[in-house]
């Protein structure tokens, strides 16, 4: 070979190349296969990428040669090497992809799709942060579990805090932000050196006219003033928000007699108010005068005032004559061609996208996001070259958690925004990135849209978003300071929802009630009943995770309340799955699955995906907790498809767990062990540390269980060392923590070491009393109780149970009391008492009888044997025993094996 021959893998025209189920990221050095990043060493890298490159052709060993070793000499068992690992990457044992050509080379022969870089996020979904939109203080799922404390609905319950993310970003609609730049001018009125600063009140109207015009005018106006780069754009919506009482100042005096004292402290130098009147001089119905009023925001004294008349049904050309007069009496040089390009896909064609455009912005500025999607779509589709609609329509499915319908719509915009400005195209690929989870791309397109345009907080806030998810919670803490920092900003609508946001991520829930309190404050001074009613849904959530339940049913209830006559099917629907999660936290699952089904029935009107993902999976979590399998199963296909086709690795995750808990209770062990295993891999490539402990735990119980004790110890500490990184203050960590522990627990018992597991099982209750949970407390407890009796501490046993059961029965968990029961007919049996035996292994039966679940249902199978093997009832225990002996060695359950041999063996001790 010629170690001198330099040969460079060739350049690709495409970011992305996709093959199979496999996609190679040229620009980010990464292999995926079905959204999982494949662990590929550098030299590897290059080979796939040179033979992909060449797909068809030979690539020869020369070339191999040159391009990966250009300066070195290396033998041909070097070269064999990669190829070989290569096909072992890639699983191909049949040469589906790279085929040998004796003594020349290689050939890559399966097709190849190239991808070009625009289309990045829009293909390339990053499951490690898809889904916390629809998980955030989400409980584990059910975990796996026998007979013992933890096999209960105690996990399940805990979904009582689940729909964090749902709201994370979408708490409030973000309002449109279209076209400016960071261009200096010395053209202003009066003469100044700085660039202009514009604040646009929503307009006046006479009282015949329809209202979206208040938003259509004055958003237009802005955007249109906004295209020179002369000036800096406050937007109407914006103001509204933030500066209620100023607003109403603006538009309620004479111009002449204006004192605005207080406007200083918004930073610009200019408040433009619009009105919209009909025209006298016109008897047409349609004829309208534009009056524009420029005031000093310092003085509130009347800098000019600019008249503009044309036809209603041409409220493009009104607002073209109005723009270009304002910007000449503001010393702006006038739109060159180029400009004027810009224009054209950064307004409205005509009145009727006006319209939409403006009904949307409205419906979004009330919070009616599902109503005002339906406008954009229509907007976008019938006028496809109005870039800012595109824009509008990808935040707002971004903002309701439809992230693949917000890619796929952001690179629609692209398309379409070759002559839109810099700021619409810089939008659009922000957006694309953060729907697709790329935090680290949006993190740098938030960062330029914020360097470039510093008057529009809205960016920042969109920065700190993607912090948050991409864990740089130092950085986001230090973007919100810098946008709290103006007068004015501390009691921001948007900067409060984002500073919310940040406290549920770092799972800080009284500092997310204070600022849900906040909001609240803010949503009555300034009128606005969707943001009132989601902030008490908002200040439940967090005092749902302070443990303050009164008070945050309370709010609950009264955001129900609130939202119910105003017809936002989306957020009723949160509301309901909000209420239901309480309920199941209360343990009133017939409650919960009728709010659930509810939440369901309104996500699915709204296209929410995620959302309803997250109702599917607590009607899962429901009947999982019933022991229905039967009932479990629909719903945890549904989801798992769901979450899959979402992108959403978490929740695919989830349903794994519970999926396993399905092929458990019908018999199919090795199916359940394999699921597991799968959703603990998605968790850890996703680095969701609470789930992984989760998935961890159940797996190193049900190894315990099938007799694989060395695998299940090196799971159950690596679960342990996870669980450290889960905040120990959260609500999250009582449960989490308590599942390792827990595990722990049983592969101690498992080992026959008593005491470790019930160190580990105090460990458990100390957890749990720390969180104040009763029922998690209660079912600790019969863990404690089954290692009570395996040192001979029967009477201890029975004493707790007796503190446990009222607590089991107010939360009417059937097969937690029969369980309790079953382990109570050991203790008696283990004491002599018969009688007592046979009247708690009634109770057991009853219980038992009320739940489908087989895994329910066995520790009651084998009391039952215990007893007819105490009284000497031989043949009922051979019928009994006979089948479930069988069961359980098909179901490789080796600890429920020697518990029934244990029964088996066990004597009747003299009375005492």
């Amino acid at each position: 070979m010629n170690a001198n021959l330099h040969l460079s893998i060739p350049a690709v025209d495409a970011t992305l190349l996709c093959f199979g189920p496999f996609m190679l990221d040229v620009r980010q050095r990464r292999l995926e296969r079905d959204g999982l990043v494949v662990d590929v060493r550098p030299k590897q890298f290059d080979a796939l990428q040179l033979l992909i490159a060449h797909a068809g052709d030979l690539v020869t060993r020369e070339q191999f040669y040159a391009a990966l070793w250009p300066n070195t000499v290396v033998s041909e068992t070097s070269l064999s090497k990669y190829i070989w690992q290569l096909r072992h990457i890639l699983s191909d044992d049949n040469g589906d992809y790279i085929k040998t050509v004796p003594k020349l080379g290689y050939r890559f022969v399966a097709p190849v799709e190239r991808i070009a870089p625009v289309e990045l996020v829009e293909t390339t979904i990053d499951n490690a942060a898809s889904r916390d939109v629809s998980t955030e203080n989400q409980a584990p799922p059910v975990p796996y579990g026998l007979h013992r404390a933890n096999a209960s609905p105690w996990i399940i319950a805990a979904v009582a805090t689940v729909v964090l993310a749902l709201i994370a970003w979408q708490v409030w609609p973000a309002r449109e932000t279209i076209p400016q730049t960071a261009k200096r001018s010395d053209a202003t009125l009066p003469i100044t050196t700085h660039r202009r600063a514009i604040a646009i009140m929503q307009a006046q109207l006479d009282a015949d006219m329809p209202q979206w015009l208040h938003s259509a005018v004055a958003q237009l106006l802005a955007q249109d003033l906004a295209i020179s780069e002369q000036l800096r754009v406050a937007y109407p919506n914006a103001l509204m928000l933030r500066y209620p009482d100023l607003t109403a100042q603006a538009q309620a005096v004479e111009p002449t007699a204006a004192r605005f004292t207080d406007w200083a402290s918004i930073n610009d130098d200019i408040v433009l108010l619009p009105i919209l009147t009909h025209s006298s001089d016109d008897t047409s119905a349609n004829a309208v005068k534009l009056q524009v009023r420029l005031l000093d925001s310092h003085s509130g004294a009347l800098l000019k005032e600019i008249e503009s008349s044309g036809d209603l049904q041409q409220l493009d050309r009104l607002i073209d004559s109005s723009g270009g007069r304002v910007r000449s009496a503001l010393g702006v040089t006038p739109m060159s061609e180029s400009i004027a390009r810009v224009r054209a896909a950064s307004m409205p064609a005509d009145s009727a996208s006006a319209q939409l455009y403006a009904e949307a912005i409205d419906l979004q500025r009330q919070g009616m996001s599902d109503q005002s999607r339906e406008k954009l779509r229509a907007l976008t589709e019938r006028y496809p070259d109005f870039v800012p609609g595109w824009l509008m329509r990808a935040t707002a499915e971004a903002d309701a958690g439809l992230n693949q319908q917000a890619a796929t719509t952001a690179q629609a915009g692209l398309a379409h925004a070759v002559t839109a400005t810099r700021e619409l195209r810089l939008s659009l690929e922000a957006i694309s990135y953060s729907a697709g989870g790329a935090w680290s791309q949006a993190i740098d397109s938030y960062q330029a849209l914020s360097r470039f345009f510093p008057d529009q907080p809205e960016y920042a806030l969109r920065l700190m978003t993607a912090q948050v998810y991409a864990g740089r919670k130092d950085d986001a803490e230090q973007t919100l300071r810098t946008l709290r920092e103006p007068p004015g900003m501390a009691d921001d609508v948007p900067i409060l929802q984002g500073e919310y946001t940040l406290a549920q991520r770092l799972t800080d829930d009284a500092r997310a009630r204070d600022v849900a309190a906040r909001l609240i404050e803010r949503a009555t001074m300034i009128h606005l009943p969707h943001l009132h009613a989601r902030a008490r849904a908002l200040r439940g959530m967090a005092l749902t995770g302070l443990r303050d339940n009164d008070a945050a049913l309370a709010d609950l209830t009264q955001a129900e309340r609130e939202f119910a006559p105003l017809g936002d099917t989306e957020w009723s629907a949160k509301v309901q799955l909000l209420l239901g999660n309480w309920a199941m936290r209360g343990g009133d699952l017939v409650d919960a699955e009728q709010r659930y089904h509810r939440a369901v029935d309104g996500f699915r009107a709204v296209a929410a995906r995620w959302n309803e993902n997250v109702a599917l999976d607590n009607l899962m979590a429901i009947a999982v907790a019933r022991g229905d399998a039967a009932a479990a199963r629909p719903y945890v296909d549904e989801v798992l498809q769901s979450a899959r086709a979402l992108g959403d690795g978490v929740g695919e995750s989830r349903a794994l767990v519970y999926l396993a808990w399905v092929e458990l209770d019908t018999g199919h062990t090795d199916t359940a062990l394999a699921a597991y295993r799968q959703a603990a891999a998605l968790n850890e490539h996703a680095q969701q540390n609470e789930q992984l402990v989760a998935s961890l735990s159940y797996l190193a119980e049900l190894l315990d269980d099938t007799g694989q004790n060395d695998e299940a110890r090196k799971v159950a500490q690596h679960a342990q060392i996870v669980s450290e990184s889960v905040p120990s203050t959260s609500y999250k960590s009582v449960v989490l923590i308590s599942v390792v522990l827990i595990s722990v627990a049983q592969g101690e018992r498992a080992r026959k070491n008593p005491a470790a597991a019930r160190v580990a099982l105090d460990a458990a209750r100390a957890q749990a009393e720390q969180g104040q949970e009763s029922d998690r407390i209660a079912r600790i407890d019969l863990g404690i109780a089954e290692l009570e009796l395996d040192t001979h501490q029967p009477q201890a046993a029975i004493e707790r149970i007796a503190r446990a059961e009222p607590i089991l029965i107010k939360s009417e968990s059937t097969r937690d009391l029969a369980n309790a029961e079953a382990i109570r007919v050991r203790a008696f049996c283990d004491l002599g008492q018969l009688d007592h035996a046979k009247t708690a292994l009634a109770a057991s039966l009853d219980y038992a009888a009320k739940t489908t679940g087989y895994l329910d249902r066995l520790p009651v199978r084998i009391a039952e044997i215990r007893v007819a093997a105490q009284i000497g009832e031989q043949g009922k225990v051979n019928k009994l025993q006979m089948p479930l002996r069988a069961e359980l060695k098909q179901r490789k359950f080796v600890g429920a094996l020697a518990e029934l041999d244990t029964a088996l063996a066990t004597k009747t001790p003299p009375r005492p």
